[in-house]
């Protein structure tokens, strides 16, 4: 009952987004497996919005979920991406939450101004490099997942 009072806003958007999402499937006529790293994405939503040490390491199994998807829909470069990038990322960064934990609680960090222009350049610089990859292999969708 505690979780549900402290959690209330979270839990009812929640509840809609899942509902919508399962609409949207019917109406669509989606395969199972095309929907199911939507709703373990919601699931982990839910756990990243309390800041659970567990968060990334499911958000990284499921990135290989979406991998799976995305090489099913040849979507190579967003394959790529959650395969090679967002996926060991998250797991990278489950152990590392869960190397020095401060009982049950997380201790979060804001970034100096240097180590955001150092983050920002070398996302521009790989949303450079990238684009240009994906010119070369003549993707069909460079921006989606360029962007993605």
């Amino acid at each position: 009952m505690k979780f549900w009072k402290e959690n209330k806003v979270t839990l009812i958007l929640m509840s809609i987004t899942g509902i919508l999402l399962i609409v949207s499937g019917i109406y669509t006529k989606q395969a199972f497996f095309r929907m199911l790293p939507l709703f373990n994405s919601l699931i982990i939503a839910l756990l990243q919005s309390r800041a659970s040490r567990i968060a990334p390491l499911f958000g990284g199994l499921n990135c290989f979920i979406y991998g799976i998807v995305y090489l099913h829909y040849t979507l190579y470069g967003s394959a790529l991406y959650v395969l090679l990038v967002a996926g060991p990322v998250q797991i990278l960064t489950f152990f590392r939450w869960r190397k020095r934990p401060y009982g049950h609680s997380t201790i979060l960090k804001r970034m100096c101004l240097k180590t955001r222009l150092i983050a920002g350049s070398a996302a521009l610089l790989g949303y450079g490099v990238f684009y240009l990859l994906l010119r070369h292999f003549g993707s069909a969708y460079m921006l989606l997942d360029n962007t993605l």
